[in-house]
């Protein structure tokens, strides 16, 4: 389920499809969906909390998030919580709770500051880069790597240096991607073309480095391997109150490019192909590799 509990946010990220109406999702409607949620039918869930910026939010966190896992250990189901953030507001006070309540964090980084501060701006225009690296090294030193994933949007106009900016959030310390790229902008051939080049360039890279036994992990082919690909029934819920099977479902006026997705999925499968097969002899890192990924599934 994707929880959006507040469409405000400090941002103005150029590409992103969320209206900023101020509405704030209502205590008792977000703790009437989540408990639904839990005891519906399956004993695995994934609960994604996003905004807006949900930091803006956190007295509602503070009392759904302890809620939802009283409910799925009453029920005695699994339930994989994530919070999105931009990461610009995070203090240690608010890292101190999601810690404490196994919360895996997904930061929104694209890259390097140029190709960052492009798109990720904050409301006068500033690119926010800076304010987010500056709480990087408070995020990292508060949380194990497998509970921290990079939201990697890529847009049409920065595809090229895909690759590049890839490897350098690896640098910068994240062990696990998502590579998101933009829906609501329409891909040309050339542009899927390339994001397919880059696609490969980064799964010879993640091989190449768990030859070496440094494991780096894509949300897209850990979700599979892991069999997390099983959550195809989507439940989004909007501030308004308004539930639908996904947040873009909110704004039908905005055409989204699905086949890009589509492309990303197909190319993850093929890599997964590669790393079964690669796995198959026990002494192999690949083996191991296998046996670490589903600590790094992420929504």
């Amino acid at each position: 389920m994707w929880l959006l509990v507040t469409t405000r946010c400090n941002m103005r990220c150029k590409y992103c499809f969320i209206e900023k109406t101020d509405e704030d999702l209502s205590q008792k409607k977000a703790e009437e969906v989540i408990k639904a949620f839990i005891f519906s039918r399956g004993k695995e869930k994934q609960l994604l909390i996003c905004g807006g910026e949900p930091i803006l939010y956190f007295k509602l966190l503070k009392k759904i998030i302890p809620l939802t896992r009283f409910w799925a250990k009453k029920q005695d189901k699994s339930v994989i919580i994530s919070l999105a953030t931009n990461g610009t507001l995070i203090k240690k006070k608010h890292l101190d709770f999601l810690k404490k309540y196994k919360v895996k964090l997904a930061i929104s980084i694209d890259g390097k500051r140029g190709s960052h501060n492009k798109f990720r701006v904050f409301k006068d225009g500033e690119g926010s880069f800076s304010q987010l690296s500056r709480n990087l090294p408070l995020i990292f030193k508060n949380f194990k790597k497998e509970n921290i994933c990079a939201l990697m949007a890529i847009h049409p106009l920065e595809v090229k240096k895909m690759y590049d900016n890839f490897v350098y959030l690896t640098k910068l310390g994240f062990k696990s991607v998502n590579i998101e790229p933009i829906q609501t902008i329409t891909w040309g051939e050339r542009e899927r073309e390339e994001f397919s080049r880059q696609l490969d360039r980064i799964f010879d890279y993640i091989i190449k480095e768990i030859e070496n036994k440094r494991f780096l992990f894509l949300n897209c082919v850990s979700r599979i391997i892991a069999r997390q690909e099983a959550f195809n029934k989507l439940i989004g819920v909007h501030p308004s109150g308004k539930i639908g099977d996904s947040c873009f479902c909110f704004y039908p006026n905005i055409s989204f490019d699905i086949n890009i997705i589509r492309l990303r999925n197909r190319a993850s499968r093929k890599l997964v192909r590669i790393l079964l097969k690669k796995a198959q002899q026990k002494d192999s890192p690949f083996f191991n590799y296998l046996e670490e990924i589903e600590s790094y599934v992420f929504d």
